[in-house]
């Protein structure tokens, strides 16, 4: 069973040569960005948080985080990100066996089925469900990136975070992500606010993952559903907040330490700052 590309053409080139040159551009250009940004030498990440908007907007910023992992091993990449069709509970897997994108195709982990098949405890967190994925953007968009930064010698469990306690869902996921395989979290930041404003909630944001401070993420979920004001003056805005909990709960347990890799919003794109969404790259090392 293979999952089709969904937003080829849209977020990023159909056309296999243009999307490379689109890819390679944007590494160039993240490259000159980040060389005076301070990361530790000679260590490869354990996770990554990245955007997921078109290429056009954050692929410089997806870059710059995916440079730190360029030509590295990693065996399995666990992908985290958010549903922008529907809310539900827990973590939905996908048993796609393989995800198709104009660069060829990704196999998907055997680990998939090993979680699905766990013990209730975890069933009751993790589930496997196809529909959501099927339109979903927040994932397809790092596999090319991810294609170009570590080659083919990987394989993927995708899952998208829903509702739920962030440590709950943590425990749940934590035993299965080995010393050899990578974090991909998939969220961009604050939402259509002028530049100004956008700078400071995502520097809010930002320093909340640095200061492994999950709850701001956590407040922003249950702000959603809950449309609580008070909530809402306590969160991070960030798309892919749950997912962003879910990885700062794994680091802290892990006792990794989360670096500011490069910081734009698509004001600095576009020249519009009216209306912009913010995106971050981060990267966390043990």
């Amino acid at each position: 069973m293979i999952r089709p590309p969904a937003v080829a053409g849209k977020f990023y080139p159909l056309n296999k040569d243009e999307l490379q040159k689109q890819i390679d551009d944007d590494f160039e250009e993240a490259s000159d960005l980040i060389k005076h940004v301070e990361l530790p030498e000679g260590k490869k990440p354990r996770a990554l948080i990245v955007p997921h908007a078109g290429y056009l907007y954050s692929g410089v910023v997806a870059a710059a985080a995916y440079s730190q992992v360029k030509e590295a091993t990693y065996d399995e990449v666990f992908l985290f990100g958010s549903s922008h069709a529907g809310l539900f509970d827990g973590i939905a897997l996908s048993d796609y066996k393989e995800w198709d994108t104009p660069l060829g195709r990704v196999q998907a982990s055997s680990q998939v089925e090993k979680i699905a098949e766990s013990d209730d405890a975890i069933r009751q967190n993790i589930f496997i469900e196809n529909t959501i994925h099927k339109p979903e953007h927040s994932l397809e968009v790092q596999l090319p990136f991810l294609q170009v930064a570590i080659g083919d010698k990987f394989s993927i469990v995708p899952g998208l975070v829903g509702d739920g306690s962030p440590r709950i869902l943590a425990d749940s996921i934590d035993n299965f992500v080995e010393k050899d395989d990578l974090i991909i979290v998939s969220t961009d930041l604050s939402h259509y606010h002028d530049t100004l404003e956008a700078e400071e909630l995502d520097e809010f944001a930002i320093k909340s993952i640095l200061n492994l401070d999950s709850e701001p993420f956590e407040n922003a979920t249950k702000s959603m559903s809950a449309q609580d004001s008070e909530l809402i003056q306590r969160s991070a805005e960030a798309c892919g907040a749950s997912a962003v909990a879910l990885l700062i709960e794994i680091a802290k347990k892990r006792k990794w330490s989360p670096k500011r890799i490069l910081y734009m919003n698509s004001g600095d794109i576009t020249g519009n700052n009216f209306r912009v969404v913010g995106y971050a790259a981060v990267g966390f090392y043990e």
